[in-house]
Order: structure tokens, then C-alpha cells, then sequence
């Protein structure tokens, strides 16, 4: 709960949480149980996505002042329970943008007698102690790292603006600020396996992981929304633009997808190349031109 988050803060202030509920539908459903469906535990956890802190007042005083709550949270939940939750596919407050989702293909899992053993736990034991061990530091990009993610965000924020899906253009939208945490961490932690403090600037290698990282969660995303998702106009429309370009073999304009459908219901040109975009990131094309 709420409550209980915020009295591990202020028992281990220097401190970030980690929650690992084995089932994530049980932690969403039980938001505001306690309280008769009156409290806000569900918006809490929408503000803790950005390390903020805040301040609870109740009836009778100051509950709790937090410069800053680092939770993160892993968990797993079943395709068709994620779809009771998903509803309309629209994501009206945002908070499936905020996870980085892994979509687990349904593959035996096979067994060796001879396979051995892999045990993980002293390399992990020994990198969290060395974390925390770190002192207080703010990072920043190199200035081609700078660079290279300034264009990576111009074109994520001018496909949050243009995508029709209001759940993707969330997604979009979560993603310019979730590299920048990915590059951060993915640098202490290379730094520190290679034997080095890690030092004030994050090299350019770093953001194009976090990058790559995070296009992956974005293709996780769009495979999730067209498998469960209720409306299914928008993955009809990308199948017709798959058909045609097979069809003809290769390249396909937003006008040849265009002349596909009647006057009445032909969708504009920037409809259509939304469509190519979503496709592209999907892993389905790639795209040529302006």
C-alpha cells in the first residue's frame, strides 16, 4: 500500500525499493482496498514513476515529506488478465506507458541432466553493495551523447503528436525520458563491472543501448495492443498496407495505400503514414524518404 511504501522511506531514506509481487493483477487490484475505494494508491503510484517526492497532509498533521521515493517495481501478469486492465486499449491515465513490457513467447522449457548450474546472486550481491556504496552524484550526457539523443527525441515527440492510438501516443511520450534513466543506469553498472567509479559523464555508447533498449519495450508494446486490445480497426488497416506491399513486391507509397479504399472512407496521407510508422516499429518495414 501507500502507507507502507511511505513508511519504508522514512525508515531507510537513503534508499531505493524494490517491490516483487509475484502477480502484478493482485498489487492494481487491491490499490484503495483498505480504504473503501476512497484513497488514491493507484495515482501515488503513477507519481512515484518519476523518483519524485511529496508531501502527505492528513486530518491530523503532516503523514509524511519526501524529498524523493525511488520505487521500482517488476512483476508478471497473464496476457488475458493484462486485457481485463487494458478495457478499451486507450490507457486513459498512462500507466501502462509507464512499464517496460516483455512479451514471453510461448516455448518449451527443455531440461539437461548435464546442463549445469548458473547462479547469479554473489556477482549480483556484490554489484548492489558497490552501488550503494556510491556517493551522490548527478549524470550527464557527453556532448555527442547529447546529440545523438536530441534527434531520438525529436522524432519520438513528433510520433507522440501524430499517433492516432491515444494508449501509443502515451507510450511515445514516456519513452523520451525513460532513456535517460536506462543510459544512467546502464552506466554505473558497466562502470563498476569493468572496475571503475563511474564518473559524471555518460558516454554515447550508453544512449544508444538504452535506446535500442527501448525500442524493443516499444515493439513489446504494439504487440501487446494488437493481441488483446478490443478494436481491431487499426491492425486490419496494417495488415492491408503488409498485403499490399507483398503484393507489389517491395515499396508502397501512403497514395498506392490510399487508392485502396472508396471516397468515403479513404484515410488522409498522414493517417497512412502514421500506419507505416507504427509498422516500422513493430519490426514489420522500414521507411525511405520525408
Amino acid at each position: 500500500t501507500s502507507e507502507g511504501l511511505r513508511n519504508q522511506v522514512k525508515a531507510y531514506p537513503q534508499q531505493g525499493l524494490l517491490a516483487l509481487p509475484d502477480e502484478l493483477a493482485g498489487l492494481l487490484k487491491s490499490a484503495n482496498v483498505y480504504r473503501g475505494g476512497k484513497g488514491s494508491d493507484e495515482e501515488d503510484l503513477l507519481t512515484y514513476y518519476d523518483g519524485m517526492g511529496e508531501t502527505v497532509l492528513r486530518a491530523d498533521g503532516l503523514a509524511g515529506d519526501f524529498d524523493n521515493l525511488l520505487l521500482s517495481l517488476l512483476s508478471t501478469i497473464q496476457p488475458r488478465v493484462l486485457q481485463d486492465f487494458l478495457k478499451d486499449g486507450k490507457d486513459a491515465n498512462g500507466r501502462w506507458s509507464r512499464f517496460l513490457f516483455v512479451n514471453q513467447p510461448l516455448v518449451p522449457s527443455m531440461m539437461n541432466a548435464d546442463g549445469g548450474s548458473l547462479d547469479l546472486t554473489p556477482m549480483l550481491a556484490d554489484l548492489y553493495e558497490r552501488v550503494s556504496q556510491l556517493p551522490s552524484m548527478e549524470y550527464m550526457p557527453a556532448r555527442d551523447a547529447f546529440q545523438y539523443y536530441c534527434g531520438v527525441y525529436n522524432e519520438l515527440e513528433r510520433r507522440r503528436v501524430v499517433d492516432p492510438s491515444p494508449a501509443m501516443s502515451a507510450v511515445w511520450g514516456k519513452s523520451e525520458g525513460r532513456i535517460g534513466k536506462i543510459a544512467t543506469n546502464l552506466h554505473v553498472i558497466h562502470e563498476l563491472t569493468a572496475g571503475r567509479v563511474p564518473g559524471q559523464i555518460i558516454p554515447k555508447a550508453r544512449y544508444v543501448e538504452a535506446v535500442q533498449i527501448t525500442l524493443f519495450s516499444i515493439q513489446q508494446v504494439f504487440s501487446l495492443y494488437n493481441e488483446l486490445a478490443e478494436s481491431d480497426a487499426l491492425a486490419t488497416h496494417l495488415a492491408k498496407a503488409i498485403a499490399l506491399s507483398r503484393k507489389k513486391k517491395g515499396w508502397i507509397s501512403a497514395r498506392d495505400l490510399q487508392l485502396g479504399y472508396d471516397s468515403k472512407s479513404r484515410p488522409t496521407a498522414n493517417q497512412v503514414r502514421s500506419w507505416f510508422r507504427e509498422l516500422e516499429a513493430m519490426g514489420k518495414g522500414v521507411l525511405q524518404g520525408e
